[in-house]
């Protein structure tokens, strides 16, 4: 098992070096300098608060064949299961929101290598510039 938590680090830390290129457009993941954090995917949110971003992204990703997936998080007093729920809200919720609607991940598998990395990457680098 260290094995494959090793090379989804080694992934996780490839990606983040490209990735950065694109910080126009995005936020990339940040942790604490103490945590050692056991990345199982890459988790990526937009800078552009217009959900239909995201979707079109998501869409451009499925047709390039690169796996992604909402992040499960977020404003859960959003959720269908909170309808009937009585709770509490202690401020905006406004970075829960932006959670909710800009952020997905894609993967980093320990299969994934270096081909595929550049893949996603070269990809999103395209649809941004679009």
């Amino acid at each position: 098992i260290q094995s494959f938590i090793d090379k989804r680090k080694i992934n996780f830390e490839k990606m983040y070096l490209l990735f950065k290129d694109l910080e126009d457009y995005i936020y990339l993941p940040k942790w604490h300098s103490l945590a050692e954090p056991s990345w199982f995917g890459f988790p990526i949110t937009l800078r552009d608060d217009n959900p239909e971003v995201r979707t079109k992204l998501l869409k451009y990703y499925e047709e390039k064949k690169i796996g992604n997936r909402l992040l499960f998080g977020g404003n859960i007093t959003k959720q269908p299961y909170m309808k009937n729920v009585n709770y509490k809200i202690n401020g905006s919720l406004v970075n829960t929101n932006k959670i909710m609607n800009s952020t997905y991940w894609i993967g980093i598998h320990p299969r994934i290598e270096d081909d595929h990395i550049n893949y996603m990457f070269e990809n999103t680098k395209l649809f941004f510039k679009k």
